[in-house]
């Protein structure tokens, strides 16, 4: 189209965004690029509109937002940890799972080459969002058990018997509804349902392993101890460094008013302390008092 009145050329033309290998940034900077150096045109000469070239621009936006966005939502999930947990060793370790998730999404992206859209670019967000969830019980749950027990590795069979399971039984519910999506005509939302899933899977896994394992080496809640627990195995496996004289001594020692006999005997690597006067249980009460002396 030629306007003389205003001397403007109209030139239109049509893209097929379904095309494989489109890039419609690197077009129209290719075309704007042209306009310039083989037409000699000042850019205030020429303009690109268009719904491609508002599509474009929208999703320029998008990819410039998501490295920043990520960035503010695990800042003000962390400080929700400091706030929750009171611990900054708890916070960092929390936030490790949470990243996994986010990362696993984003690399199988560009791994099977993957476009960013409007459906997938909020995958990231959206999942960390309901994965963070898992994190806070779990931690919560830990914490509970570990003022209880005062032994990490117990803790972490007592925190998986229970908020384990319904953390499981919560993620596997979220996937499967998410799943439903693949059953869709629109690949944008096939996308979706099948990378929120798969970051829930992430999630959880890395909730029930690497959470705990990351607990257990960096002890963030402080050094064990046994004279909470109600398990004088756990106690007495904890002082590896007692041996059966001393062992023998201590408890001579203790119970030298209290019981003129005592027993003990070694058995698959456990002392156990017989008193016909006090009983089994009392028995293991005053043994782990004892080691924990």
């Amino acid at each position: 189209y030629i306007s003389d009145d205003e001397n403007q050329v109209r030139i239109s033309a049509r893209v097929i965004e379904s095309a494989e290998g489109l890039y419609r940034n690197e077009l129209l900077s290719n075309i704007s690029e042209t306009l310039q150096v083989e037409y000699k045109l000042d850019k205030n000469q020429f303009r690109l509109t268009g719904l491609a070239v508002l599509y474009n621009n929208m999703l320029q936006s998008l990819f410039d937002s998501q490295i920043g966005t990520i960035v503010i939502v695990f800042t003000i999930i962390f400080f929700m940890f400091l706030i929750l947990f009171r611990s900054l060793y708890l916070s960092i370790i929390g936030i490790i799972p949470n990243l996994l998730a986010a990362t696993v999404v984003l690399g199988t992206m560009g791994l099977f080459s993957i476009p960013l859209d409007i459906m997938t670019i909020t995958v990231a967000a959206i999942s960390v969002g309901m994965a963070v969830d898992n994190t806070i019980h779990y931690i919560h749950r830990f914490k509970k058990e570990f003022n209880s027990t005062g032994i990490y590795r117990e803790s972490m069979k007592n925190s998986h018997r229970t908020i384990g399971r319904a953390m499981f039984y919560t993620s596997l519910t979220i996937i499967l509804g998410f799943l439903v999506f693949a059953t869709s005509n629109f690949n944008p939302s096939v996308y979706f349902g099948f990378f929120v899933s798969l970051a829930m899977v992430m999630a959880l896994l890395g909730a029930l392993t690497l959470l705990p394992q990351l607990i257990l080496y960096f002890k963030p809640l402080g050094k064990e101890n046994c004279c909470n627990s109600c398990d004088a195995t756990n106690c007495f496996e904890q002082r590896s460094d007692d041996n059966e004289s001393s062992f023998r001594t201590r408890l001579t020692n203790y119970y030298k008013d209290t019981s003129p006999l005592i027993g003990y005997y070694y058995a698959k690597g456990l002392l156990v302390s017989v008193d016909g006067l006090l009983g089994i249980e009392a028995t293991q009460k005053n043994i782990m008092r004892i080691l924990c002396l």
